[in-house]
């Protein structure tokens, strides 16, 4: 105890007094960080005391040029805010108080142009910058950078041809300008297909919050161009499904995870909102199967482009309590495939005995989403 009162006064007896100068200038700083909106509200309390306090002066000293106080005041707020007026008294103390509430005006108006401009300018630099809020609903939206983030904006700006509008929304830690230029420059026209640019950390909650993922469509997470693409990935997964305020829907994400054994953990990462494809299996088994089998190739490059003829899932209420070869039947220039179930379950070519239950929707190769026309129903 003895040792606390000793430090206790020996800290007291070395702390240095603060002045009011200190004090003043202190509290100038704190009221100039708060932005160009104080250093406004400063310039317009100094010129209305300089006005108030020569005003004063002058009607002390019995040199005023107008009847009443308030009138003097206002002529000298006007004088401040326009320009010298040599009609203002002809007595030299007169003068010489209009010139300094001239010279204060000049000063004051000065600031407050260099500021505006700042504050002009650096509002373009965020803009610039994209670190404004994207405003969407029903958008795609693509987290990370690589050189994939082309072909898939080229994909979906394909499938995007039948919407009247939409929206691809781009988040990577990347320049806005450069991400934009290389975008026009690979993909060139995007047609219906509105393409967004934010700069941001895919991990950080907050750059997530700029992209609006609660009103996204879907999610797709590209894996960077790095040593240790999945661990990103995993970042990324484990950002977006623990942010708070998220919505109580699940998300729609897809992302591809090259090592096998970090498969499982994405998936615990993305809390049952995602789903992921192993690149290096998904490359090797259509490798083989395609040496094995010739022209598969082409019907592999067929159906996973969205350009020409794409799966589409869509649901038929008319079908329901119908069997699936009933549903093969019923499609005008479409074929039926298979069925996704209420739990995304996907079972391509099930039994013809198999009845479509409610929640279902019906997996079809279409012309493009919409496209699929029931015939009449017997």
């Amino acid at each position: 105890m003895e040792s606390l009162r000793g430090a206790r006064s020996i800290s007291g007896g070395h702390m240095r007094k603060v002045t009011i100068h200190e004090r003043l200038r202190y509290s100038f700083d704190n009221a100039m960080s708060r932005g160009p909106l104080a250093l406004i509200a400063w310039l317009l309390l100094l010129s209305l005391s300089a006005v108030v306090f020569i005003s004063l002066c002058l009607w002390a000293v019995g040199y005023a040029t107008q009847k009443t106080l308030l009138d003097q005041i206002w002529s000298f707020a006007i004088t401040t805010m326009a320009s010298f007026d040599p009609t203002e008294g002809t007595e030299w103390p007169a003068r010489i108080a209009t010139m300094l509430i001239l010279c204060v005006g000049l000063f004051s108006v000065s600031i407050l142009i260099g500021t505006l401009t700042t504050g002009l300018e650096s509002k373009v630099t965020e803009l610039r910058e994209g670190k404004s809020r994207v405003i969407e609903t029903g958008h795609t939206v693509i987290l990370g950078w690589s050189e994939q983030v082309y072909a898939i904006v080229n994909e979906l700006v394909l499938a995007n041809e039948s919407q009247p509008r939409a929206c691809i929304v781009i988040l990577g830690d990347r320049d806005k300008i450069e991400t934009e230029d290389d975008i026009r420059a690979r993909v060139g026209h995007t047609g219906r297909t509105r393409i967004i640019v934010r700069r941001g950390n895919p991990m950080d909650s907050a750059a997530l919050d700029i992209v609006s993922l609660d009103s996204a469509k879907s999610i797709i997470i590209v894996p960077p161009d790095n040593d240790q693409p999945d661990s990103d990935v995993i970042k990324t997964l484990l950002a977006i499904t623990s942010a708070s305020g998220r919505r109580a829907e699940p998300y729609n994400i897809v992302t591809a995870i090259s090592d096998p054994d970090n498969a499982e953990i994405a998936r615990i990462a993305g809390g049952g909102d995602v789903e992921v494809i192993q690149t290096g299996n998904l490359v090797s088994r259509i490798t083989a199967q395609t040496c094995r089998q010739p022209g598969l190739s082409i019907v592999y490059d067929q159906l996973m482009r969205f350009a020409g003829s794409e799966f589409c899932f869509q649901s038929e209420p008319k079908l329901v309590g119908r069997t699936f070869g009933d549903a093969v039947l019923a499609y005008e220039d479409s074929i039926a495939m298979g069925i996704a179930t209420a739990d995304g379950q996907v079972l391509l070519n099930p039994p013809s005995e198999r009845v479509i239950e409610a929640g279902e929707q019906l997996i079809a190769i279409s012309e493009d989403d919409g496209a699929a026309r029931l015939a009449r129903l017997d």
